[in-house]
């Protein structure tokens, strides 16, 4: 129940106690019956697979073993119920990103549903229905497809949680999404923009002494911080090429928005000093990491930043939309 759980907390939600009612959310039942489906096709095809490879096996032997396994296959027909359950039960912002509101969580989520239907229409016609035999190759190309379909899944599963790690409790950066406009709890995007989500981290940058200035080191502390968990510099999902089309001010202020950028990512959660710094860090990053930057300190620019994170506001980019069923 705890990938569920992290999507749909329930009645957990409101006091943070009712432990049964987190368990048994709303999700748990359609993502439980959905994965055994899952987990019984997968192993059929593994089983027939298994059966191609025995040795000593006569055809008709391997014959009857695979129709017995085809049984199992043929729950896959409760799929596209259990997928329906499961998407009409979670939140309607997650539901958008599946229904076109991402094109590549669209994407996968139809590359699994292709491959699931492939499978299916195989597993339930050839072999439940014709009984026809299956050979080592063509199990172990079904097994793969199951298993792409399988991925292609799971990756649709993480992305609807955007821009949660637990939905409305804590963002997927690790910072509190709970009473987020509390400039008094500590944790929350309010407090952290008050008070600097860095100022008491006691940990080192590793080979600081490469940075040119304290602003920069200063900067890859909130990268590593608050961007790190999903992010890298230079490589995958790198921000030096997710935000290269950006100049400077754009930087300031796509990041200070961020959440309204982008709906999936959580708001900054810093103050406009760290902002700054975050930007400089990546900018560096950009130009090849001289061995010289000139630090900003610009009160003007400041300002700018401190006015655009209070337009922003410290709440999810919820779509406008969707607002009235956060």
């Amino acid at each position: 129940g705890i990938l569920a759980f992290q999507l749909t907390p329930g009645g957990w939600h409101e006091d943070n106690s009712a432990l049964w009612a987190g368990f048994f959310n709303p999700t748990f039942f359609p993502t439980l019956l959905f994965r055994t489906v899952t987990c019984m096709v997968i192993a059929s095809l593994a089983a027939c697979v298994v059966i191609n490879a025995m040795p000593g096996l006569q055809r008709e032997d391997r014959r009857r073993l695979i129709l017995r396994c085809a049984h199992f296959m043929v729950t896959i027909v409760l799929m596209p119920v259990f997928g329906l359950w499961f998407l009409a039960m979670i939140p309607a912002d997650s539901r958008s990103w599946v229904m076109g509101g991402s094109i590549t969580m669209t994407m996968f989520a139809n590359i699994a549903i292709g491959a699931t239907l492939l499978i299916g229409g195989y597993a339930v016609i050839g072999l439940f229905m014709q009984r026809l035999y299956i050979n080592g190759a063509t199990a172990t190309l079904l097994l793969a497809l199951a298993f792409g379909a399988t991925a292609g899944g799971e990756f649709v599963r993480e992305g609807v949680r955007k821009p949660f790690t637990i939905r409305k409790e804590l963002y997927s950066n690790s910072i509190t999404a709970k009473n987020h406009d509390d400039p008094t709890a500590k944790g929350s995007v309010a407090y952290l923009r008050k008070h600097g989500s860095v100022s008491a981290d006691p940990y080192p940058v590793r080979n600081a002494e490469k940075y040119p200035n304290d602003q920069i080191v200063l900067g890859e502390k909130v990268f590593r911080f608050q961007c790190s968990i999903c992010h890298t510099m230079k490589g995958a999902n790198g921000l030096e090429h997710l935000t290269g089309a950006w100049d400077e001010d754009m930087l300031r202020k796509n990041i200070a928005k961020l959440q309204q950028l982008k709906t999936f990512m959580p708001p900054f959660s810093g103050t406009p000093t760290e902002l700054e710094a975050l930007v400089q860090r990546i900018l560096w990053s950009s130009e090849g990491e001289p061995d010289t930057w000139e630090p900003t300190d610009d009160p003007a620019v400041l300002a700018s930043i401190q006015k655009w994170l209070d337009e922003a506001g410290t709440a999810p980019g919820w779509p406008k939309s969707l607002a009235k069923s956060k």
